[in-house]
């Protein structure tokens, strides 16, 4: 994704902010984590589930060897029963790494955790804890699990409904489902900056406290 295909989310981020003081940050990751423990254990569980299947089948397996050899031994199906369970583990790795694979391997519920954390950790680099008026929000979009997270300051916690975040949350998701993501992340910002107006009208001496371009992160 190139910085000119957010140029869009810039643009409604600098708008929202020109009626508060509150400021919206965006930030988005390919992937909020590589679940590689979940691609590891259903690798070494589709093994071991082939070798079950392999013993339950024993013999014909072993009439298949006697078939496909003109002199079978004992040997080469024993390399066989020792060896091919590691080639179905490597197999079923590499095709748990494939983009998108993760949705059908990983439980919704630790991807809908591992997104809360990256967000969580993307609130502190991002610096949205440290406006003057704790009046920061972090619109975090994690791609490949479709999901995103709205995190607010503490003061503006004391001023917003959680619901009213909820009820941005549900439309941006169903963007993200529908694959329009720039416009989905538009609408939420516009959302948010209405939100952050009637909290946190705009002062005087409002300064722009952090960068209104949203920050892509591939890794």
């Amino acid at each position: 994704m190139a910085p000119r295909d957010l140029a869009p989310v810039q643009a409604a981020v600098a708008e929202a902010e020109k009626k508060t003081s509150g400021e919206i940050a965006c930030v988005l990751v390919e992937e909020s984590s590589d679940y590689g423990f979940y691609e590891l254990f259903f690798s070494c569980a589709g093994a071991l589930l082939y070798l079950a299947l392999l013993i339950l089948g024993h013999a014909g397996v072993e009439a298949w060897f006697d078939r496909l050899f003109w002199d079978p031994s004992p040997r080469r199906l024993e390399l066989f029963y020792g060896l091919s369970p590691f080639g179905v583990m490597f197999l079923l790795y590499w095709l748990a790494n494939i983009p998108g694979a993760d949705r059908l391997i990983v439980p919704r519920r630790f991807r809908e955790k591992a997104v809360h954390r990256r967000a969580l950790v993307s609130f502190v680099e991002s610096g949205v804890y440290q406006t003057r008026d704790h009046s920061g929000v972090l619109l975090f979009v994690s791609l490949r699990e479709r999901r995103a997270e709205i995190i607010a300051d503490r003061e503006i916690s004391r001023r917003v409904e959680p619901q009213t975040w909820d009820r941005i949350l549900e439309d941006l998701g169903a963007k993200l489902r529908a694959r329009q993501l720039v416009p989905g992340l538009v609408q939420a910002v516009a959302a948010c900056g209405e939100t952050l107006a009637g909290a946190f009208p705009r002062r005087p001496d409002d300064e722009n406290e952090l960068p209104d371009a949203p920050v892509y992160l591939k890794d």
